[in-house]
């Protein structure tokens, strides 16, 4: 999945678990902000999904929002990690999600744009552009309850 696919996931996930919504962005881009570089520019992983992309990790960036930043910052965190790695995984990626405690062998990929991708990218900046306008978050109700309370 690409950028805004994990952050539309990430921000869905965030809403349910009452978390931080700039937290879950965050969270949202670490693995791969962490392992793409990792692996395509520094060549120093076997794969873009190794170092972050795991459970461990998730565990890890989420207690340290925990701590840094209260409740809500670390289930923001938290959402928006673990959406990544069960996108990634669901779009047919290899996620090594008990590493280090596991073995998995990973190999160096090119990277492949699928068209499913392109199409959550597209549905997730539909979905984004309209939470940013006010229409997609779980407080703004139905259209038709926003125009009532407006109209009142």
């Amino acid at each position: 999945m690409l950028p805004l696919g994990h952050l539309a996931s990430a921000l869905i996930t965030s809403d349910r678990l009452k978390g931080d919504p700039l937290a879950a962005a965050l969270g949202s881009q670490i693995p791969d902000l962490v392992d793409k570089p990792l692996a395509w520019v520094l060549k120093a992983t076997a794969s873009s999904r190794y170092l972050a992309h795991n459970i461990p990790a998730t565990a890890l960036t989420s207690l340290v929002a925990y701590r840094l930043g209260g409740p809500a910052a670390g289930r923001g965190i938290l959402a928006g990690h673990l959406s990544h790695l069960l996108a990634d995984q669901a779009l047919g990626g290899r996620i090594p999600f008990l590493w280090p405690f596991k073995r998995y062998e990973m190999a160096h990929g090119k990277f492949k744009l699928h068209w499913p991708s392109l199409m959550i990218e597209v549905i997730a900046g539909y979905y984004l552009w309209r939470r940013l306008e006010g229409d997609c978050t779980e407080d703004s109700g139905s259209p038709t309850e926003r125009s009532r309370l407006t109209a009142t």
